[in-house]
């Protein structure tokens, strides 16, 4: 049996297994143990010089537009509420979105539907029994002649001795009829129904799963986005810190008469620009926390609190990168092996071939003849038991001789439904290829941009340390401490998307190739047996 239809016949909602799944990892033939790399010290705010008593400011220097505590956005007032809120793990916010999100509840309705598909094709192979019955109450006002009953064949009989018929025909009359079919050849179309309709099932299956674990994905691509969100609001505080102590520097300096006016100016507006990036920064958390609430099936401003980067089994942002060591190791070759075996995808494609071809069959059959038993049996009067019973049992046969070609463009069709199926799997290969070589590229890109932006962090907080002093001393201008600033925030942004790009990246190789994470895929066997308990317990 293949990988996936391990997973497929795991679903929970379709066939009630007695077991959780377990998907294939690649990382079974990875070391358990591998020890999570080496990751630098997290990105910290910059030093900053002690600050002097601050001296009074000539009221035309000051800036009203700019405050040291501005009024709190919408944002942050989502932020500080969601303080209050409990942890949500990085497990828990995959468990919660298999649980309540409807996609994936539509998925599994689909799924359904198309199981029981499969029982409507087989049943056209097996017996039809049929009652029918009717009460027809007649008065003959002519004075006499003969009353008109119609046989169960739906013939008239005149009352030339046939049942059903009466002189005089006044009163009540009870009709009571079963009859019963039983399809002996239908040229193989009840049995290539089948197969198309169990071939559609599984291919609903695969897709059901891969909508699981495109949400699986997103749940944990969003769970870190937060926290990379939350980090850069760090470094927008950081920011914001020091272009305070900046104009506080260039307001003491302008008093002294050590430098001019638009020293100040300029400081002012660095701390406005300040200002402006932590807005955004709040906000992208704001939206961050809204999407994974309505992954979780919740209102989008529910309070919502992700761990701290340090609550990580792993050191820093690189948590979500050892969940699946060795993935970025692998070949290209070895990686759409994998993904052949495993992704959803592709055996969604698979199915589709697999189905066109059955249709095609079906189409074959129509030109083939049937061949069936017909019982019919007929009581007249059933309520007075004074009635006559009927039985009649034939064979018989169906051919079509001239259809118009209409026969012909069926089959016709279902060869190019064929055709366009199988080209369809060559273009999912494609697509996961390239989705396996893109991710690959870029996990292998942040891997080594790691090392030169902690580098670049160290260096530009050192610059800004320096251009201070320089300015305070009255070497450097404020040009220079502006320039060594934007040094330092541009050096910790990319130090902190350097690590979420790598995670993401594994994140994403490991959902192209068909796998999960262990993480991962604990919360998805646990979603599944929480599931299975309820249905259980609805039995």
């Amino acid at each position: 049996m293949k990988p996936y239809d391990l997973r497929v016949l795991s679903l929970a909602a379709i066939l009630l297994t007695p077991a959780a799944p377990r998907l294939v990892h690649a990382q079974d033939a990875a070391a358990p143990d591998a020890a999570a790399p080496d990751v630098p010290a997290p990105v910290v705010a910059p030093e900053v010089l002690p600050a002097p008593e601050v001296l009074p400011v000539p009221a035309v220097l000051a800036a009203p537009s700019v405050s040291a505590t501005p009024t709190p956005s919408l944002a942050d007032k989502r932020n500080e509420a969601a303080l209050q809120a409990p942890l949500l793990s990085f497990g828990e916010a995959i468990g919660l979105t298999l649980q309540n999100n409807p996609q994936r509840a539509a998925a599994r309705a689909t799924a359904q539907a198309a199981q029981a598909r499969v029982g409507t094709a087989r049943s056209a192979g097996g017996l039809q029994v049929g009652l029918s019955g009717d009460a027809t109450y007649s008065k003959n006002f002519g004075g006499g002649g003969t009353t008109i009953i119609t046989t169960p064949d739906g013939s008239p009989d005149g009352g030339t001795g046939g049942f059903g018929s009466s002189s005089g025909g006044n009163g009540l009359r009870e009709n009571l009829g079963v009859s019963a079919q039983l399809p002996i050849y239908n040229g193989g179309r009840v049995k290539a129904g089948t197969r198309a309709a169990q071939a559609a099932a599984r291919a609903q299956a695969a897709l059901t799963l891969q909508v699981e674990q495109d949400l699986v994905l997103s749940a944990a691509t969003t769970y870190l986005g937060i926290v990379r969100n939350e980090q850069l609001v760090g470094v927008a505080d950081s920011n914001l810190a020091v272009s305070r102590e900046r104009l506080r520097v260039a307001q003491v300096r302008f008093e002294a008469g050590a430098s001019a006016r638009l020293d100040v100016l300029r400081a002012q507006t660095t701390l406005a620009d300040a200002e402006q990036r932590r807005v955004v920064a709040g906000s992208d958390v704001a939206q961050a926390k809204a999407a994974l609430n309505t992954l979780m099936g919740r209102t989008p401003e529910t309070p919502l609190r992700v761990l701290d980067i340090s609550a990580f089994p792993a050191p820093a942002a690189d948590a979500a990168v050892a969940q699946y060591p060795g993935v970025s190791e692998k070949s290209s070759d070895e990686l759409r092996a994998i993904a052949d075996a495993s992704s959803p995808a592709l055996a969604v494609a698979r199915e589709q071939i697999k189905t066109a071809e059955a249709n095609l069959d079906v189409a074959k059959a129509q030109r083939k003849p049937s061949l069936g038993i017909n019982l019919s049996t007929f009581l007249s009067n059933p309520a007075s038991f004074l009635g006559r019973f009927a039985a009649s049992l034939g064979l018989g046969i169906a051919q079509t001789l001239f259809d118009s070609g209409r026969n012909k463009s069926l089959i016709a069709e279902a060869r190019s439904n064929v055709e366009a199926a199988r080209q369809g799997l060559a273009g999912q290969n494609l697509t996961v290829a390239n989705q396996l070589e893109q991710a690959l590229l870029a996990a292998d890109a942040a891997e080594h941009r790691l090392g030169s932006t902690d580098t670049a962090v160290v260096a530009a907080r050192e610059a800004v340390r320096a251009a201070q002093l320089g300015y305070e001393a009255g070497a450097l201008t404020s040009v220079d401490v502006s320039d060594a600033q934007s040094a330092l925030i541009a050096a910790q942004t990319e130090a902190v998307n350097a690590r979420f790009d790598l995670a993401l990246a594994r994140a994403r190789l490991a959902s192209a190739a068909g796998v999960l994470t262990p993480e991962w895929q604990a919360a998805y066997e646990a979603a599944l047996r929480d599931e299975l308990a309820r249905l259980t317990r609805g039995r």
